[in-house]
């Protein structure tokens, strides 16, 4: 895709206006925060691409390493992307993710973004029992396990994969069920009597590992999201733990709260 030359001119025209060679603070981070403001604001769109930094450089009269170190900050922070023999483009807008307050579907959530949702489901077996979560799904330490692990994407782009546990024997049948198409949730509801009513939720960060950069297709070492679940039922019996990890460039969790 050609650089779109009104656009280029607009945002070395607001760099050039912005940037300060007279003031203390370094330049990179003058550089940053404008091209941040400008993506926020919606100047800057998802997929647009941004000026080289040969041209920013001669532009501004600054270094390449000074821009280069501005690039970087901003590739780090998630809002833009280099892609080689191509550019540097914005990348999409973070979908929120109001997973403190209320209990969404990932498909709710991408749908109402405007995405394609998809579920690939990459494991569903029954697995010989893990101490960690026998015990946090408060079960005989013997107890088999059903093991789900799913890939969840929006336009094809991997966003998390989730694996979940649950007893096996608690849930007859259960790998009948096709879950790249159907709502575990749902499932469980329609064809056991069985509805979650509360979860424990663990909201954390980390570095992407070997098995991460695989999935989410994203190098090892940059920042993700994991997520613990805890479900229970209307007895306060716990139903389903489950581990995801988020792609953190992607995605933001809010909470809403009256004050």
């Amino acid at each position: 895709m050609a650089i779109n030359p009104s656009l280029n001119a607009l945002v070395l025209s607001e760099l050039k206006n912005k940037v300060d060679h007279s003031v203390p603070t370094p330049l990179y981070y003058q550089l940053m925060v404008t091209l941040k403001a400008m993506i926020d604001s919606g100047r800057l769109k998802s997929g647009d691409e941004l000026p080289s930094e040969q041209e920013i450089s001669t532009t501004l009269d600054i270094s390449r390493p000074t821009v280069r170190q501005c690039m970087q900050g901003l590739v780090n922070a998630g809002v833009i992307v280099r892609r080689k023999g191509k550019g540097t483009f914005v990348t999409h807008q973070k979908m929120e993710f109001n997973y403190i307050a209320k209990h969404e579907s990932f498909h709710q959530i991408i749908a109402g973004y405007g995405y394609t949702p998809a579920t690939r489901v990459l494991e569903f077996e029954t697995v010989e029992p893990i101490p960690f979560v026998n015990q946090q799904l408060k079960i005989d330490e013997r107890e088999p396990l059903y093991s789900l692990l799913r890939l969840c994407m929006a336009n094809d782009t991997p966003m998390l994969y989730c694996h979940t546990y649950l007893q096996a024997s608690r849930f007859p049948g259960l790998q009948d069920f096709d879950f790249s198409k159907v709502s575990l949730y749902e499932t469980l509801n329609q064809h056991y009597n069985l509805k979650v009513v509360t979860l424990k939720r663990e909201i954390s960060a980390d570095n992407a590992g070997q098995t991460d950069a695989g999935m989410l297709q994203i190098k090892r070492g940059r920042a993700i999201f994991i997520v613990r679940n805890l479900a229970y039922d209307a007895n306060n019996i716990p139903v389903e733990y489950s581990d995801s990890h988020y792609r953190s460039e992607t995605i933001k969790f809010t909470n809403y709260m009256k004050c």
